[in-house]
């Protein structure tokens, strides 16, 4: 007896010793691949630390990931049409959405920009579709939603039950928390420095909002769904914000933190409490969630609708209680507004679900024939006795996917999309060319020209694959260009979590004397994973008409937490085994361990984007804000704003972002170089002071302007950016001494 526990000690010393090994030469094969003028050793160091990995988990298999859906549970309603109340609630629904579909197609309005007569007048939300819609919403979750009792005192009796559970999992998810509000708001004022083209276009559309526009789809830019601009609003509404570029970042960065508990959530489900909260905090600190989450732009809208889609979807796969269908439904519709990479997220709900599926009638003992069998009994005869005889002849439990309340449920959650996405599949099928041209002019020829689409998807599949450690994607804007996407720690730790999926997919395999038993049984949550982080990469992938713009953080924008999840599985290993290990001593170990890589991966996110991405972003946009203090000073104190001109030039400042920034709205007074000998010479004789911005390049100008008011007065406006100095032409109003 002694001897089997000393060697099982002995086994689990070796495999966490093998382990962390594996786990060192990974970290520094990383950082050979950084530097990409030997990449070579980069690659031999992650064989050698691949092979070590899967010779620890040959010498003592390890289930991380959990494992199939538990035994049948039959939902507390057994129809959504057991009582009268719901028929009639259900009707009125679809009878609602009907009129709400056609209300939504007759209600238009003018947009900015657009002329009333054109037939791209976009549809909007008007006090008639819009309450139809949401009573057919309400109407509908009331009728379907498990409300656990029979009367409202049993459900205000469970309301008032209900508590939050408080231990040392909330504890360290509070921190978690912590930490991930301060990499997403702090100096959120100054990091990134200055607005794009993109910010104005976005800007405008808030304001057209509070004005009183209410679009469903917003034409300007190529068009882009409507929930950032109407979150901006309200929350500029809310809290008295400026409608500025702070005003954006503070929206997306708030969106982002409301994320992480769903990454916890999400990581639990498919790993258990340890591997949700390390995949937390690898999104909290992740440069590559970070980084979209900061700059102000839709991005991070995909990563915070689909994770609690996924989160909601498998556990209503496992439990198959109607309630978390209903919430990933909730979240899968809501989020079809946010962000054209979340079109592909019903995919990917369809492609698991049929994968459960196909999954649960290979595995069951009757062989695929009599599974569906079972399947046709239960949906042909009801649960409670086709599914008892199923699993009575197969002397095991049924899954859940052969069962008619699971396929009852299904249709529930695409019933909630349809719901949701209501007013958007009116305006799609109405405006096809509007809602489908952003994808199209990024995946077919319609910018582009003609290309080898084959040819292309195999190239960006193959860059797709390197940016997790290799190569990144080369927008500047949105991230540190050619930048891989994760850090050189979680980097290793996702390369042997990626490793560990597959193994956990292939199950128990033989190749000649080396017996790979990763698992006892195939993992469908493995399954979950690989074909999540594939999907969620495809909105990138998918960018044929101009491969340059793949691998991109923002169409992938999805993927990170997928992504972190898997990076913590090596993490959750080696601290088992170290546990297993050395008992006391492991624990303290593995604890120590597990901080030094955390903390190690937090300093260098928090380097690379508040530091790197910093500098680079603020040397290669302009310096919109810096222009807006000088004008809002002259206009604070001699002049007014109508008083206020900028000289473009090319590649310059967008001069929108100038006067969004010092609270002037959508007023933009530019003047072309080449029309402003006329735009002064109408100011002649105006009295009053003038300022006007130069580009220090455009003496053409410049002498035009000294020209015509010889009593002005020029000074260089030195920036805290190399390069992005400008010429400040101050004309005193007529009468004052110049100073």
């Amino acid at each position: 007896m002694q001897s089997a526990a000393t060697n099982t000690a002995r086994r689990a010393i070796v495999t966490a010793a093998l382990l962390v090994l594996a786990l060192g030469i990974g970290i520094w094969a990383q950082r050979y691949l950084t530097d990409r003028s030997v990449p070579l050793d980069g690659i031999i160091g992650y064989i050698v630390a691949a092979a070590l990995f899967v010779w620890a988990l040959n010498r003592n298999p390890a289930q991380v990931l959990r494992d199939g859906p538990r035994a049948l549970i039959v939902p507390r309603i057994a129809s959504i049409l057991s009582a009268t109340w719901r028929q009639r609630l259900l009707i009125a629904s679809g009878v609602l959405f009907v009129l709400a579909f056609l209300f939504f197609g007759r209600d238009t309005c003018a947009v900015p920009g657009i002329a009333p007569e054109s037939p791209n007048k976009s549809y909007c939300f008007t006090p008639v579709n819009t309450a139809l819609w949401l009573a057919a919403l309400a109407a509908f979750y009331v009728a379907v939603w498990d409300w656990g009792a029979t009367n409202l005192a049993g459900v205000w009796r469970r309301i008032r039950a209900w508590r939050v559970p408080f231990g040392w999992t909330a504890v360290a998810l509070l921190g978690i928390l912590a930490v991930a509000a301060f990499f997403r708001f702090y100096q959120l004022a100054s990091v990134p420095a200055e607005p794009t083209s993109d910010h104005a276009e976005k800007l405008y559309d808030v304001i057209d909002i509070l004005n009183g526009t209410r679009p469903v789809f917003l034409a300007r830019n190529t068009g882009r769904e409507l929930f950032q601009f109407y979150w901006t609003a309200g929350l500029i509404s809310l809290f008295n914000l400026p409608t500025d570029h702070l005003a954006l970042k503070l929206g997306t960065a708030l969106i982002s933190f409301l994320t992480i508990p769903f990454v916890f959530l999400l990581g639990r489900e498919v790993g258990g409490r340890n591997v949700g909260l390390l995949a937390a905090f690898l999104t909290a600190i992740s440069k590559w969630h970070v980084e979209i989450s900061r700059v102000g732009l839709r991005f991070p809208f995909t990563a915070a609708f689909a994770t609690p889609t996924l989160f909601f979807l498998l556990r209503g796969m496992r439990l198959n209680r109607r309630n978390d269908w209903l919430l990933a439904g909730l979240f899968l519709g809501i989020g079809l507004h946010t962000y054209t990479s979340m079109r592909i997220v019903p995919v990917l709900v369809a492609a698991l679900v049929g994968l459960r599926l196909v999954w649960d009638l290979v595995a069951w003992p009757g062989g695929f024939a009599t599974g569906l069998r079972a399947l046709a009994a239960s949906l042909w005869r009801g649960e409670s006795q086709a599914g008892a005889e199923a699993a009575d002849a197969a002397d095991t439990p049924l899954p859940p996917s052969l069962t008619r309340p699971f396929w009852t449920n299904v249709a529930v959650m695409v019933g909630t999309v349809a719901l949701f996405f209501l007013p958007l599949l009116r305006f799609s099928l109405e405006r096809p060319d509007q809602f489908w041209y952003r994808s199209l002019t990024r995946s077919a020829t319609t910018e582009a020209g003609n290309f080898n689409p084959i040819g292309r998807l195999v190239q960006n599949v193959a860059n797709a694959a390197l940016q997790f450690n290799y190569r990144g994607d080369v927008v500047w804007v949105n991230n540190v260009m050619w930048d891989y996407h994760l850090d050189p720690i979680t980097a290793a730790l996702f390369a042997l979590g990626f490793i560990y999926i597959l193994l956990a997919i292939w199950g128990t395999v033989s190749l000649g004397r080396l017996n790979l038993g990763v698992l006892r049984q195939r993992s469908f949550a493995a399954v979950a994973l690989l074909v999540s982080l594939i999907l969620l990469l495809l909105p990138s992938i998918l960018a044929l008409a101009f491969p340059i713009e793949n691998p991109s953080v923002v169409r992938g924008g999805g993927a990170p937490p997928i992504a972190m999840i898997i990076a913590a599985l090596p993490i959750v290993l080696i601290a088992r085994n170290l546990r297993s290990a050395l008992g006391a001593w492991g624990k303290a170990l593995s604890a120590i361990l597990v901080a030094a890589l955390l903390l190690s991966a937090t300093v260098l996110n928090f380097r690379q984007y508040f530091q790197v991405y910093d500098f680079q972003e603020r040397s290669m946009v302009w310096n919109a804000s810096e222009m807006a203090t000088v004008l809002k000073g002259f206009t604070e104190s001699v002049g007014d704003v109508n008083h206020t001109f900028i000289v473009a030039w090319p590649n310059w400042v967008d001069t929108r972002n100038v006067y969004l920034a010092m609270g002037a709205g959508t007023r933009n007074n530019y003047i072309l170089s080449e029309n402003l000998p006329q735009a002064v010479g109408s100011q002649i004789d105006d009295p009053a002071a003038k300022i006007f911005l130069v580009n220090p390049s455009d003496q053409g100008g410049l002498r035009t302007l000294q020209a015509t008011f010889p009593t002005g007065q020029l000074s260089t406006y030195q920036s805290r950016t190399p390069g992005r100095d400008f010429l400040v032409y101050f004309v005193p109003a007529r009468g004052e001494t110049p100073r």
